[in-house]
């Protein structure tokens, strides 16, 4: 095997090597001898494999002069300040006031000049899509991250202008197949994750409140910071629905009574309270309530007391959910004589599942 393998300073550049081998282990240390011994090197190509079983790929990873928000291949002038910055994001972030665009400067060759996909100097590639309005520039090709401009909303938008229709009350672009079934809300307030403005990128909440898209994204919750309700909408939320069925169906662990407060449909009930999965609500059929204090002596417990499950509920549970094969094992090995209580079941049922998942049986 031929290596080309040039030199090359240690802290300029940060070297990513991939392989990929299916020879035997000899091969392997072989490879991990180079990686290990030669740091400061860079292998910059492979010329041949070792043989018809083994392929090595080997790549280098410069650091490159962009933000984690936009990636292009020049910078943005700002006309209040005359500094250089790689989005208006960042821009607003580092000073004390708003971007507004002046001109741009290529990464290569640092020329300032009008905005334009190529370099009017030394005719490098700048972008892929370019927007004179906003103004945009971006290396991400439309067939991967397709970009529009509405001049309704006066901001650029990610897809295919034809999927998209603009709601003047909203005063953002809805997809033609959610437009019928929108949330129509009027865009005010500001954000309650970063405290700005609503003007651009707004998301509306299925309990009506506005957050920014970007601050929902990275808020990593499905929860509205404000009301505590599911925020999520259309096919998103009815996924989310299923899984808290499914949920439900599958057993729970350390369960006692409670009053709680479902956070959907703001009603007070006696449930039971479950470790792992909450508070189910029979009502919204989820999960999403909070224990507001203990369920007294006497309530009628909505889904029924946890105490007062008997020895055939538990075959039943059995008998719905594995094979008869299955079921009759986990019969033999339970040793239930009398009345059994929901915990006693729960945590049966959780160790014989990790029993079937260590043997890598199908679970039904």
């Amino acid at each position: 095997m031929n290596l080309i393998v040039d030199k090359i300073d240690e802290n300029s550049r940060q070297v990513l090597v991939q392989t990929r081998t299916y020879a035997d282990r000899t091969q392997d240390h072989f490879i991990q001898s180079i990686i290990t011994e030669e740091k400061q090197f860079l292998l910059k190509n492979v010329n041949k494999v070792i043989n018809k079983q083994t392929h090595i790929e080997s790549y280098s990873v410069q650091y490159a002069l962009a933000c984690d928000h936009e990636v292009s291949g020049a910078f943005y002038v700002c006309k209040v300040c005359k500094n250089l910055t790689s989005c208006r994001r960042c821009h607003n972030e580092t000073y004390d006031h708003k971007f507004e665009y002046f001109q741009i400067a290529c990464k290569f060759c640092a020329k300032t000049q009008q905005m334009g996909k190529i370099c009017i100097n030394c005719d490098q590639v700048l972008a892929s899509q370019i927007c004179q309005f906003c103004p945009l520039l971006t290396s991400i090709e439309p067939v991967i991250k397709p970009l529009f401009h509405c001049i309704s909303c006066n901001t650029c938008r990610i897809g295919k202008k034809n999927d998209f229709q603009h709601c003047n009350n909203c005063d953002k672009c809805i997809k033609k197949s959610n437009f019928a079934t929108h949330n129509c809300v009027k865009i005010s307030g500001n954000c309650p994750i970063c405290l700005d403005e609503m003007s651009q990128n707004c998301q509306i909440l299925h309990c009506g409140h506005q957050i920014h898209v970007f601050c929902f994204k990275n808020y990593g919750k499905l929860t509205c910071p404000i009301c505590l309700k599911i925020g999520i909408c259309g096919e998103r939320r009815e996924k989310w629905k299923l899984k808290q069925i499914r949920k439900r169906q599958f057993f729970m662990f350390k369960m006692q009574n409670c009053k709680a407060l479902c956070r959907e449909c703001e009603r007070e009930f006696y449930g039971v309270f479950s470790s792992n999965c909450g508070v189910w609500c029979a009502n919204c059929q989820c999960f999403n309530c909070q224990v507001v204090g203990d369920a007294k002596d006497g309530e009628a417990i909505e889904g029924g007391d946890f105490r007062s499950v008997s020895l055939d509920s538990v075959n039943t549970f059995i008998d719905r959910n594995f094979t008869p094969k299955e079921s009759y094992k986990m019969i033999e090995m339970n040793n239930f004589r009398n009345e059994a209580e929901l915990l006693e079941m729960a945590q049966f049922l959780n160790e014989y599942m990790i029993i079937l998942m260590n043997q890598g049986k199908a679970i039904k």
